[in-house]
This record gives C-alpha cells, structure tokens and sequence, in this order.
C-alpha cells in the first residue's frame, strides 16, 4: 500500500528537509498544485466529480483523461453527493429516492463506459442531516444503496473514515457496525483525517486525536486481517491549499503524525 499526503506548502517544505517521508502527494486537479507536488513526489490527482446531480454530462472527460494519464493516477474518483436541492421532491416525501438512486448509477456508468470499472471509484460522503437545500441526500450514504451501485457497476470504493464516522454520528448508529456494513470488500483507497468540535459542531480534515487513532489502528487491523480488501492508497487528508485548508496545515502536526502513520501502513501485511 502507498501512502500519501495531501499538498501543502508546509508539507512540501518538510518533505524537503527530510522530516518527512511519504509516497505520494494527493493534489486537486489544479495545474499550479501539481506541477509543484510532482517536482518532490508522485502524484495523483483527487476530482471534485460528482456522481449524483447529472454534472458528469458536461465534463470534460477528454481533459480528465489526459490528466489521468499525465499524473499516472490510478483511479478516477467521484463522490456520492447529490444535494437535497437537486431532489424538491425530497421536501414532501423522503422516501422517494428511487430517481436519486437511479442518477447515482448513471453517474457512474459514465465513468465507467470512459475509463472502465477497474479505474473508477465512489466516496462515501458525511451526512450531516437534511436540514437545508444544500445538504447531502441521505440515501447515499445508505450502505445498501452503495453496495447496490459498485456491484451494478464493477467499481471500487473509495473509504473516507472520517465521513463515515460523521454519517453514523448523525444516524445515531456505532461507527463500527455502520463502517462494517459498507462494501469494504470493494475497497481501493482510504482516507483518514481527524474530526475536532469547533462551536460545537463535528469539523473533519483536522489532526488526529485519541479517538481518530483508534480508527485508524481498526481499520489497518481490518486490512490486515483480510476483512477488508487491500487499498493502493492510504491518504492522510490534513492540510492543503486555499482558505478551506491553509489554516489547517499546521507543519508541527504533520511532522508528529506522519512518520507513525506510514509505520502504521507499512506494518499491515498485503
């Protein structure tokens, strides 16, 4: 398994200086970031695509795959998020989630029918309730849904702990049990990050706490073990670019937890 890091100036200045070793940078797919991170380290590029909201119809999947090839990023990622503003007819009657269901699976057969189903991923978002038109459609964080979906299609999952733990938090389930249900069998990448309050609220792509580590050393165990499949990657999503990040890219935090998640990732048999 490789193990990467999300781009950041200060990690790039870690990396650098040799505090730190890692296989990969995880970039958006911004021209100015990768040129950087791919001046230290391999690349691969995460997309902001959506499988959900019919965006994929006017991708510019020629662009996507040139950039897929250019950075030898193993798979193509989407993420499974339509917004209940997609879906009014959601207001009335939640249950009707059979045309939500269905957009998903076309979403992802476009990808598919581009790149093949071996090189296609879906990520599991954080549901957070649906209080407000811009909130994430529950059913899409329904295993059984995402589980319908990669065995339809041949894909791949792409696990993001953080947002599981935050979905079962809002589900009121054991994080456990609801990671368990998910079609970890199909697993390809990982994701981990740690989730602090700030006001009160649960806030993901922070460093990692008691409780993130727990997560994390259950989940290599799980990998370990071969209850889970083996992913090609283990990312560590702390810091990164812009405003959303650049105050959460703390260069102390990722010289303490970087070296022992590589150790972590590096000690599971695969």
């Amino acid at each position: 398994m490789e193990f990467a890091l999300n781009y950041s100036p200060q990690a790039a200045a870690l990396l650098d200086q040799g505090r730190i070793q890692i296989d990969r940078f995880k970039c958006p797919d911004w021209a100015d970031v990768i040129t950087a991170a791919a001046a230290l380290r391999p690349v691969y590029v995460h997309f902001p695509l959506i499988a959900g909201d019919n965006s994929l119809a006017d991708a510019d999947w020629d662009g996507i795959e040139r950039l897929l090839s250019d950075t030898d990023t193993p798979f193509l990622n989407l993420h499974l998020a339509p917004r209940m503003d997609d879906y009014p007819e959601l207001l009335l009657d939640p249950l009707a989630t059979n045309r939500v269901v269905s957009q998903m699976a076309d979403d992802v057969w476009q990808a598919v029918k581009r790149v093949g189903a071996e090189r296609v991923i879906v990520e599991n978002v954080p549901y957070l309730g649906d209080t407000d038109d811009d909130a994430f459609v529950r059913v899409a964080t329904d295993a059984a849904v995402m589980r319908q979906i990669i065995v339809e299609t041949g894909c791949g999952l792409l696990l993001d702990l953080a947002h599981a733990r935050l979905t079962a938090w809002f589900l009121g389930m054991d994080a456990v049990d609801y990671i368990a249900s998910l079609p970890v069998r199909a697993l390809r990448e990982l994701h981990v990050a740690g989730i602090h309050l700030i006001d009160d609220k649960p806030v993901e792509h922070q460093s990692l706490t008691e409780d993130d580590w727990a997560y994390m050393d259950w989940a290599m165990h799980q990998i370990d073990a071969g209850v889970w499949a083996a992913p090609r990657t283990v990312a560590f999503e702390y810091g990164g670019i812009g405003p959303r990040f650049e105050w959460r890219s703390d260069p102390a935090v990722i010289e303490a937890q970087v070296p022992p998640l590589v150790e972590m990732v590096r000690a599971v048999r695969v």
